[in-house]
């Protein structure tokens, strides 16, 4: 069962690191060169894509960092913003409660069929079934 949650947990993470590692780069290079300092290197964007992960968009400094580059900067950063929000907040965040729901459900399931087995094994599901 532990290796069951701990498969889906590593699944699920792999997913999401691929992910933040995906929109890291695409943000590093969108704004390489550019005035912005939150995404000079590549390893400075990646934390950067964690932090807007968890809620912190910083939309203002984007969109005013985005326009004075020009026009198809914009829209690619609020295009990439787009899909960070989507993917990264909404859906990922969504699946990881969703592997832990699941989890919870199969240890209850789990649980009760151990109830049932134990109380076969010490014959105090007789004593119950004659009352």
């Amino acid at each position: 069962m532990f290796y069951a949650i701990t498969k889906k947990i590593i699944q699920g993470a792999v997913s999401f690191i691929i992910m933040v590692i995906a929109f890291g780069f695409a943000f590093f290079v969108i704004s390489y060169d550019s005035e912005g300092d939150k995404f000079d290197n590549p390893g400075k964007s990646l934390l950067q894509i964690i932090v807007m992960i968890l809620g912190e968009f910083e939309f203002n400094d984007l969109y005013q960092d985005s326009y004075k580059e020009d026009l198809l900067t914009l829209v690619f950063t609020m295009i990439l913003l787009i899909g960070l929000i989507v993917f990264g907040s909404l859906i990922m965040a969504n699946l990881i409660v969703a592997i832990i729901v699941s989890d919870v459900n199969m240890l209850a399931i789990a649980a009760k069929e151990q109830v049932l087995i134990n109380k076969v094994c010490t014959g105090s599901f007789y004593v119950w079934a004659e009352i």
